[in-house]
């Protein structure tokens, strides 16, 4: 974590940040510039995740330095991880190629999905996505559109992750 001063910052505001950052078990390191310190935190970042550094007295900046999501980051792993979704000619989310993901909000019946599902993959989509209820309305009118969403996906025979042709 590094924690950029304000130019108008005390030796007392100082002492006080580092005697906080200190007693939550990490090491500080001071840089000072014309105008402005620098505070470094060395150890475990995230002990600081809960303490208020942006509202100490003559702090100006607050930059943490690991990411974070550390296993989801491209700086820590080797290789970019990538999920397939469906069977073996299935789309590859994280691959080179963009995953992009289309379709209705709410299917409405089954021409409304088949016309959809066509006009996708001819756009270069790889997967279709379709809302079966529409959780802004009523909860009656909602389970009348889920039961004829789903059941025109069923019709269709769309699989969760199936890239095959609607029939």
């Amino acid at each position: 974590m590094i924690i950029v001063t304000r130019p108008d910052i005390t030796e007392a505001q100082i002492d006080h940040i580092r005697e906080r950052i200190e007693a939550l078990g990490l090491r500080t390191h001071l840089s000072r510039g014309e105008s402005r310190t620098i505070i470094g935190c060395i150890g475990d970042e995230r002990v600081l995740l809960d303490v208020p550094l942006h509202s100490m007295p003559g702090v100006e900046s607050v930059t943490p330095i690991l990411k974070p999501y550390k296993l989801a980051s491209r700086e820590f792993a080797a290789e970019p991880t990538r999920v397939r979704v469906g069977d073996q000619s299935a789309a590859v989310v994280g691959g080179r190629q963009i995953a992009v993901i289309a379709g209705p909000c709410s299917v409405e019946g089954r021409d409304m999905l088949l016309t959809t599902a066509y006009a996708v993959r001819a756009a270069g989509a790889v997967m279709l996505r379709g809302g079966a209820f529409k959780p802004r309305t009523r909860p009656m009118h909602s389970r009348a559109w889920a039961s004829k969403g789903s059941s025109c996906c069923v019709r269709c025979g769309a699989r969760p992750g199936s890239r095959s042709s609607p029939r």
